[in-house]
């Protein structure tokens, strides 16, 4: 696991913890905006891996509706492109 079993999506969905702390804010806003305009969200940034290194990822989500047509999350992948960097 990338992330390290410190970090459970299932008792805390706050992933952000796991962002660099100089992307959070924009990463957080990006996914903000996407949710509201039912939007592509693609961007760069560094993800604390579980050993605590940071590694660069591109990251490409979509919106996900909830059977009601709400928000239910993202669904994306992320590639690691630290070595690009």
């Amino acid at each position: 696991d990338f992330t390290g079993p410190g970090f459970d999506p299932k008792t805390n969905p706050d992933w952000s913890e796991l962002l660099h702390p100089e992307d959070r804010e924009r990463v957080t806003q990006a996914l903000l905006d996407a949710s509201a305009r039912s939007g592509v969200c693609e961007q760069e940034f560094r993800l604390r891996r579980a050993d605590g290194q940071y590694r660069w990822f591109f990251d490409r989500a979509v919106p996900r509706p909830d059977s009601a047509g709400g928000f239910s999350g993202f669904i994306g992948i992320a590639v690691d492109i630290t070595e690009r960097k």
